[in-house]
């Protein structure tokens, strides 16, 4: 029995409950990250119970609606920020399944067989312009045969969303961004073994992203 769709409005009550005791700006950041990017059509691809590991998880707001709405077995993740992680820690109830790392190195880690999902959320165009090819050939090699990854990002083709992406991290991040288009995202990963299952779009306040699911082969 296929799962129904997931509504963004279902997101709002447990990402409250999953931020109420973050430092101020990463509740408000939490709270209202339903509104912000495609994590309704995300979840919507992860299978019941998967084993899932979110690369650039920030604060682990993505594993721990996968948590209560996928039941997944293990939601494991990393991110480069050491405050994200740390946020993440003022959630005192008790998931086993929850485990979030942080790292210095962007790129993907050498392994990762033991997860039959992978996602990857708002995080490509943060990488940097040159290194963002070789990161796809990375993360296809470290996952096994069979298995999933759902990556969504900002789309590229859209010339508003495009430039606003830019001036959003220009002046909050003081970050210089390249988001790709989802025709990009396809081929890169078709170049890496990797098959398209599902490609969707949505918009959200200011931003067109897309969502691009595609299976290990």
């Amino acid at each position: 029995m296929t799962n129904p769709p997931i509504k963004r409005k279902q997101l709002a009550p447990l990402l409250d409950e999953y931020s109420r005791a973050m430092p101020l700006i990463y509740r408000t950041k939490v709270a209202n990250r339903h509104i912000i990017g495609a994590f309704h059509l995300v979840l919507d691809s992860i299978s019941e119970g998967a084993r899932l590991f979110d690369i650039g998880c920030g604060t682990g707001a993505l594993l721990y609606l996968a948590i209560k709405l996928r039941h997944v077995e293990l939601a494991h993740g990393y991110d480069l920020s050491r405050e994200a992680i740390e946020a993440s820690q003022s959630f005192k109830g008790e998931l086993l399944q929850l485990k979030l790392m942080h790292r210095t190195e962007m790129l993907p880690p050498q392994d990762l067989s033991s997860y039959d999902v992978v996602t990857m959320v708002d995080v490509l165009h943060h990488v940097a312009s040159p290194i963002q090819d070789a990161f796809i050939s990375r993360l296809a090699r470290c996952m096994s045969s069979g298995a999933v990854l759902i990556l969504a990002d900002i789309e590229g083709a859209n010339l508003f969303s495009n430039a606003t992406a830019r001036l959003h991290d220009l002046v909050l991040n003081k970050q210089l961004v390249r988001p790709r288009t989802s025709a990009e995202v396809v081929d890169m990963l078709k170049l890496n073994g990797m098959q398209i299952a599902s490609i969707s779009w949505c918009w959200s306040v200011i931003f067109k992203s897309f969502v691009i699911t595609a299976k290990k082969t």
